[in-house]
């Protein structure tokens, strides 16, 4: 199998500034493209259309975060989130960003984002009962 020389997204025709590995998180609704390129020069394109992004945890529960915007520690409750569950953070770009959780008495939990820059994040929960997406804010 061939391997590309280098890669780059595009989301809704716009270029994703670092989006360059053979793979992106998509976060939210809309058209992705993937432009491979190979040692000779020649580029493939695949296109991506993202479908609703309101995962069955998100219908069915509540996912509540606060403080918004954040400083350092961000509180999650989930109903569905399990024992079993386990939370990424991703950035604007789709990169997922360190995570240390502290605290879990289901099904309330705290993370510590006070070594993120401020910016918008994503926070990411994988669980029994489903996947979860929400955005947040970090000052």
């Amino acid at each position: 199998m061939a391997v590309a020389f280098s890669y780059q997204w595009y989301y809704n025709g716009s270029l994703i500034p670092g989006a360059t590995d053979n793979f992106y998180v998509a976060l939210l609704n809309g058209t992705y493209n993937l432009v491979a390129t190979d040692v000779n020069g020649c580029e493939a394109e695949a296109v991506w259309f993202t479908g609703d992004f309101t995962p069955e945890l998100n219908k069915a529960r509540v996912v509540s975060l606060s403080p918004v915007p954040v400083n350092d520690i961000l509180f999650i409750e989930c109903p569905g989130m399990d024992e079993n569950a386990t939370m990424n953070i991703f950035n604007m770009l789709g990169e997922k960003v360190q995570l240390k959780t502290g605290n879990c008495q289901l099904p309330q939990c705290t993370a510590d984002v006070s070594v993120l820059p401020a910016g918008t994040y994503f926070l990411e929960i994988i669980s029994s009962q489903g996947t979860s997406r929400n955005r947040f804010i970090k000052k």
